[in-house]
């Protein structure tokens, strides 16, 4: 799936290229030398994307490979660390101008970062306002689609449930997804 979506935010998606010559996220193509593509202009690209995605969430640097085969097709990993935690992306390479040595890519976030902040809300109108813990002390989670996360619900009089809560897409939107369960009394 490309990257189209954002963590329960609007986000632009797209064929983006990079500008090789300065840090700045669009325009330009990035530069490459000898047959292979130097990433570095990709590196601002991601964190810009990520910040539009977490908006309440600190992002902090993109880490890929130094270089990669300058061909059309060639796919390589990419992090950007979101507070603490590697958000995994994945670039493509979509087009290249071999007698220019530029490239355009695509971007696709692989995991959804979910702010915990916004799961413990999403689980607390799921109960009708009780208390939540989704996040465990952290402030943020990376997540699979498809994949659930259980929340601790804790009622008025200290009764303590789980619920579950099922990743809907990479865009971080979450559904209840089970039953709930006692667990301390």
């Amino acid at each position: 799936m490309v990257f189209c979506s954002a963590v329960l935010v609007l986000s632009a998606c797209g064929n983006d290229t990079v500008d090789g010559g300065d840090d700045t996220p669009s325009g330009g193509k990035s530069r490459t030398t000898e047959g292979a593509l130097d990433t570095a202009p990709v590196k601002p690209e991601l964190v810009s994307r990520q910040k539009k995605i977490s908006t309440d969430l600190a992002v902090g640097d993109a880490r890929c490979p130094a270089r990669v085969e300058l061909r059309k097709g060639i796919t390589f990993g990419c992090s950007v660390m979101v507070e603490g935690l590697p958000a995994p992306w994945t670039v493509t390479v979509k087009s290249v101008n071999s007698g220019a040595k530029t490239a355009e890519y695509e971007y696709e976030l692989t995991k959804a970062v979910l702010s915990t902040a916004k799961l413990n809300d999403a689980a607390k109108k799921a109960e009708g306002g009780a208390e939540a813990d989704c996040g465990g002390g952290s402030k943020a989670r990376l997540v699979a689609v498809g994949s659930t996360i259980i929340c601790t619900i804790t009622d008025s009089d200290g009764l303590a449930r789980s619920i579950k809560l099922r990743v809907d897409d990479i865009g971080g939107n979450v559904s209840p997804a089970g039953p709930l369960e006692e667990t301390s009394g």
